[in-house]
């Protein structure tokens, strides 16, 4: 598969889940605000993950290339610092290869080191300061990232597409 594949692949995955969470949200009554709030917030976490992780509907017909473009350097700058196992591998690669690469991971690696690891410890602070509101809150953005995570990453293993690779552990460690 190329760069451009692997990025189309990825969106249609993130687009489904978000369709997916939409078709629930119009399926609850208004009346049921708690429930809606969820899918809302559920919902919300899918778009990011289009509009943030993948630049998904705010670049040209030939997306993938203007997101690898424009994420090329900030892959490196992310994975130079919080993954250096992968940047290490990365660094080796030649041009077509380091494309695939940002494709395949760049959504993911931006995603966890801009929201999810944040979100992440907040959760963690406000289960330790028993702010249920927060907690309800920050359990449900989590879960949806880590929805699309595992979404990519099996995708990513079914096709062969960097199967080894680990986003979830600091150093980006090889399975």
């Amino acid at each position: 598969m190329n760069a451009t594949e692997i990025y189309e692949a990825l969106c249609v995955l993130a687009k489904s889940l978000y369709d997916e969470c939409t078709q629930r949200l119009n399926s609850v009554p208004h009346q049921n605000k708690t429930e809606r709030k969820a899918l809302l917030l559920e919902q919300g976490m899918y778009g990011l993950s289009l509009r943030a992780g993948l630049m998904y509907m705010t670049l040209s017909d030939d997306k993938a290339r203007d997101v690898i473009k424009v994420r090329q350097i900030v892959f490196e700058r992310i994975t130079k610092e919080e993954y250096p196992q992968i940047y290490s591998q990365y660094e080796m690669m030649c041009d077509e290869e380091k494309q695939c690469m940002v494709s395949a991971l760049q959504g993911e690696v931006f995603l966890r080191t801009q929201t999810y690891n944040k979100d992440i410890a907040e959760l963690e602070y406000a289960q330790s300061k028993g702010l249920c509101d927060k907690v309800f809150e920050l359990k449900i953005k989590t879960g949806a990232l880590e929805n699309v995570f595992n979404t990519w990453s099996d995708w990513r293993r079914e096709n062969g597409i960097y199967p080894n690779v680990r986003l979830e552990g600091c150093d980006g460690e090889q399975s």
